[in-house]
């Protein structure tokens, strides 16, 4: 009787064990999926808001513009490296993969910096301030808002790192879902824009807009017609010709 009952307890142990690590593989496959999801969306978003600034004549930006969605692309790659050669359900990878997705995070700063040396700089300033956030000249207050929004990611992602220091030696992989925000929120602040929503209505010629210039910018002057009989001039509102 005595035998009977203990081979009944372990084949119920056995069971519960079974269910409990079924359920946790399947978390985990879920949750690798929402990473991947999460990554291929940022990456897709920043890549769309990128091209009109590169591609479009209506969309002018800043050189530090378009390296931060440069680098929120790479960001959400690097990622995404283990997703088409199916690695995912790998215990561990292969040494050459594991290797390449740090790296090539850091590689290009190393290489324009090795390329162009003399980009490679501090700020005239010696501040990271510049004068026209102390002025705030022509600042319109949503452009603020949206930078003060996408500030906050970066001190979350601080939070997370913080947490992290603390729970050494445990994991917990639905914190990993943080982790591809950075570049999503990246793509719908700075992707947002009007005159990048309206370089991609190519169709409808209502929506061909002059650029929106860039907050880091001075204003673009404004032009109108001369009256005096000399051609092929324009004079700005403040009254100095250009020819």
């Amino acid at each position: 009787m005595r035998t009977r009952n203990s081979g009944f307890y372990q084949h119920k142990i056995f069971n519960f064990i079974t269910a409990l690590f079924g359920r946790v593989a399947e978390e985990e496959t879920s949750t690798i999926i929402a990473f991947d999801v999460l990554n291929v969306v940022g990456l897709v978003l920043t890549t769309i808001a990128l091209l009109p600034a590169l591609l479009s004549p209506t969309v002018s930006r800043t050189s530090t513009w378009i390296a931060l969605l440069v680098s929120s692309i790479f960001y959400s790659f690097s990622y995404l490296l283990l997703l088409p050669i199916g690695q995912r359900s790998v215990a561990q990878p292969a040494y050459g993969m594991v290797s390449r997705t740090p790296m090539g995070k850091f590689r290009i700063n190393v290489t324009v910096g090795a390329t162009y040396p003399d980009t490679v700089t501090i700020d005239s300033t010696r501040l990271h301030i510049s004068r026209n956030w102390i002025k705030l000249r022509a600042f319109a207050w949503y452009k603020l808002g949206r930078i003060i929004v996408f500030t906050i990611f970066p001190f979350g992602a601080f939070a997370l790192n913080i947490a992290g220091l603390f729970s050494s030696g445990t994991t917990n992989d639905k914190w990993n879902l943080l982790l591809p925000i950075l570049p999503l929120g990246a793509a719908i602040i700075f992707g947002s824009r009007t005159d990048i929503l309206s370089a991609w209505k190519f169709w409808n010629s209502a929506h061909k807009r002059e650029a929106l210039w860039n907050i880091y910018e001075e204003a673009k002057p404004e032009y109108r017609d001369c009256n005096c009989p000399h051609c092929g001039k324009k004079v700005e509102s403040s009254g100095t010709e250009t020819v």
